[in-house]
């Protein structure tokens, strides 16, 4: 029943919202033939966004971090719950399960950066995380999640650095200040694991509004460490 679905997927939201300074937010949850899944419209806020600009610029704060518009995602239900035990800070083995998918396709992503502080956590994103830990600092995690392919397209990332000098804008080059950038990825081998996302990017083309683009990009990455 969608009714139901979506319900589930909302009660899946606030327990996501609850151990973060954030909300998460889920429109629509409807399952597919073939063991697959769509998602409409997750939106993750922060619920105290930075609010000073110290250059005066007269900035209202990011409050959206993230905003998935349609999210697909393909499951086999024997891999969906694998066994993925971890040792925690005591040194005990503590049985866990960790949610394996085989592919998910994103279309339709918002994702804004805003650089606020010049110490630890620097970036909104980071601070929603790991709530002011830094790396040596956080405790041993599970795996959360791991995702075999990930194919996103219409991406639209920003940053906005309020700690940056306000200056005259020439005309021609990137604003670090005020960044954008449009375009898609792929990648494999995707996983959320101690509090670290890590994976392979296979593809990445863009473009940013100063007229830079980026034809093929490739490597792996990593992400809170």
């Amino acid at each position: 029943v969608p009714g139901v679905q979506t319900l589930a997927g909302r009660s899946v939201a606030r327990n996501l919202s609850a151990p973060l300074k954030c909300s998460v937010s889920v429109g629509k949850v409807s399952l597919r033939p073939f063991a697959s899944l769509r998602v409409d419209d997750i939106v993750v806020r922060d619920r105290s966004p930075y609010r000073a600009d110290q250059s005066g610029r007269g900035r209202s704060p990011v409050d959206t971090v993230v905003h998935i518009h349609t999210l697909y995602a393909t499951m086999s239900l024997k891999d969906l719950l694998v066994s993925r035990p971890y040792v925690n800070d005591s040194l005990q083995v503590v049985p866990h399960r960790s949610v394996h998918l085989r592919r998910i396709v994103i279309k339709g992503f918002d994702y804004n950066i805003a650089v606020e502080s010049s110490t630890f956590p620097e970036v909104n994103v980071l601070r929603l995380l790991y709530d002011g830990l830094p790396p040596v600092s956080r405790p041993n995690a599970p795996e959360l999640f791991q995702v075999r392919r990930l194919t996103v397209s219409g991406a639209h990332i920003t940053l906005r650095n309020f700690l940056e000098k306000k200056r005259e804008y020439g005309g021609a080059g990137i604003r670090w200040d005020d960044m954008s950038l449009e375009g898609g990825f792929k990648a494999h081998n995707v996983r959320f694991e101690d509090n670290v996302i890590t994976g392979v990017l296979d593809g990445c083309s863009g473009i940013e509004r100063s007229g830079y683009r980026v034809h093929d990009l490739s490597g792996t990455f990593s992400i809170g460490r």
